[in-house]
């Protein structure tokens, strides 16, 4: 299960269109949400039109 406060800092950057850099075992993405589920984040950001991530996948988010 993923950590609630992602959820709402993924919602916050889903309803308020600001751009989060999201942390994956070495790895960061940044990008808007675009649509999230229960267990996906879709981003989009300036390189890539579409970003899918698995929510278990996250280590930390962070806002822009």
């Amino acid at each position: 299960m993923h950590n609630p406060h992602f959820e709402i800092i993924l919602k916050q950057s889903l309803h308020e269109k600001k751009s989060v850099g999201i942390y994956l075992n070495g790895h960061v993405l940044a990008g808007v949400v675009y649509q999230l589920t229960e267990t996906t984040v879709f981003l989009r950001n300036r390189e890539y039109a579409q970003i899918v991530i698995g929510l278990n996948q996250i280590l930390a988010i962070v806002m822009h």
